[in-house]
C-alpha cells in the first residue's frame, strides 16, 4: 500500500492531462475569491464605525472603553498626560505659547488681547463690536448709549455728591447725595427768613440708631431734603436756626460746613424738630438738612423754616 504524500498529490493534479487540474482550481480560486467578498462585506462596515471614533476620540483628546467613562490622552502616552500641553486651543484659554488669558501665545492669539484678524474675546472685532454688546459709537445691544471717548470730549461718571431724581433708602450720607443747591447769605437769610412750605416727608426704612456717627433716633433717607450753599456768616450773627412745622413727630439732621452732624426730635413746639448753631465759623460753606419722621411714617404740610439772627 502507498503511504499518502503530499507531494504526490500535488503532481497529480498539476501533471494531469484531462483538464481534472484545470477545473479543481477554478473551484479552489472562485471559493477563495467569494469567500473574500463575503468577508470584506462583513467587516467594512464596522471597521468604518469604528475608525470613524477613534479619529473623534483622538481629535478630542479622550477615548471612551468599557472599562471607565473617559481617559485623557496626549502625545506623551504615559498614563494620564496633561491634555493642556497640546497643539492648538484648550477650553480655558491655554495655548501652545504656555500663556493664558491675560497673555500672548505663538500664534498671536489670547483671550484679553489683539489676534492677527483683529479679533479678542475681551476687545474690538472688525466690525466694532465688543464681547460686551458695546460697538464703536458707543451704543450697546440694548439701545443705551455711552461714553465712547471717557477721557475726553464725551460725557463721564460725575465725581462727587449727585441730586437724585427720588429719595434714596439709607443713612444721611452727604458725600454721595445733595439736594438743589440755594445760594444764600447770612445777611439775605436775616431780612428775609428761608420758609419751605407743604413738603411731604417720611417713608424711610432707616433708623439713624444703625447709623455711625449720628447720635439719634428717627427715619431719615441717604439723601438730605435741603443744601443750602452758605456765606457771609461773621461774628456779627449769634444764632442759626432750622426747625419744622406740621402735625406729626419731625425730626432734623444738619450738617454744618465743618461736617459736624446735629439731631433734634422734640425741641420745637407740639413735636416739631429744631437746631440752633452759634458757632459762625462752621456755618460758611454747604449745610445739608434731612426732614425725617420719629416712626417713620409720611406727613404731610410740613413747613421747613431757616433763620439767622444777629
Amino acid at each position: 500500500m502507498c503511504s499518502f504524500n503530499v507531494r504526490n498529490v500535488k503532481n497529480d493534479l498539476v501533471d494531469a492531462e484531462d483538464g481534472v487540474a484545470t477545473i479543481d482550481w477554478v473551484v479552489i480560486l472562485a471559493a477563495l475569491t467569494g469567500l473574500g467578498v463575503a468577508l470584506v462585506d462583513v467587516t467594512s462596515a464596522p471597521l468604518g464605525g469604528h475608525a470613524q471614533n477613534v479619529r473623534g476620540e483622538l481629535q478630542d483628546n479622550v477615548f471612551e472603553t468599557a472599562w471607565t467613562d473617559s481617559i485623557p490622552v496626549g502625545p506623551s502616552g504615559e498614563g494620564v498626560p496633561d491634555v493642556l500641553q497640546t497643539s492648538g486651543s484648550t477650553s480655558d484659554g491655554t495655548t501652545d505659547g504656555e500663556t493664558t488669558d491675560g497673555g500672548s501665545t505663538d500664534g498671536g492669539t489670547t483671550d484679553g488681547g489683539t489676534t492677527d484678524g483683529g479679533t479678542t474675546d475681551g476687545g474690538s472685532t472688525d466690525d466694532g463690536t465688543t464681547d460686551d454688546g458695546t460697538t464703536d459709537d458707543g451704543t450697546t445691544d440694548d439701545g443705551t448709549t455711552t461714553d465712547p471717548d471717557p477721557s475726553g470730549g464725551g460725557t463721564s461718571t460725575p465725581s462727587g455728591p449727585i441730586v437724585p431724581t427720588s429719595n434714596i433708602q439709607g443713612c444721611p450720607d452727604s458725600s454721595s447725595y445733595i439736594a438743589d443747591p440755594v445760594a444764600k447769605t447770612g445777611e439775605q437769610i436775616e431780612d428775609n427768613r428761608i420758609r419751605v412750605n407743604n413738603m411731604t416727608v417720611g417713608g424711610a426704612t432707616t433708623n439713624l440708631v444703625n447709623c455711625p456717627g449720628i447720635s439719634g433716633i428717627g427715619h431719615f433717607y441717604a439723601n438730605p431734603t435741603y443744601t443750602l450753599d452758605l456765606s457771609g456768616m461773621t461774628d456779627d450773627f449769634w444764632r442759626f436756626q432750622v426747625h419744622t412745622r406740621g402735625d406729626c413727630d419731625t425730626g432734623l439732621v444738619v450738617q454744618d460746613a465743618a461736617g459736624n452732624l446735629h439731631f433734634d426730635d422734640d425741641s420745637g413746639n407740639d413735636f416739631n424738630a429744631r437746631v440752633r448753631l452759634f458757632d459762625m465759623a462752621d456755618l460758611n460753606g454747604r449745610i445739608n438738612i434731612w426732614v425725617g419722621t420719629y416712626w417713620g411714617d409720611t406727613c404731610d404740610d410740613v413747613d421747613l423754616v431757616i433763620r439767622v439772627w444777629d
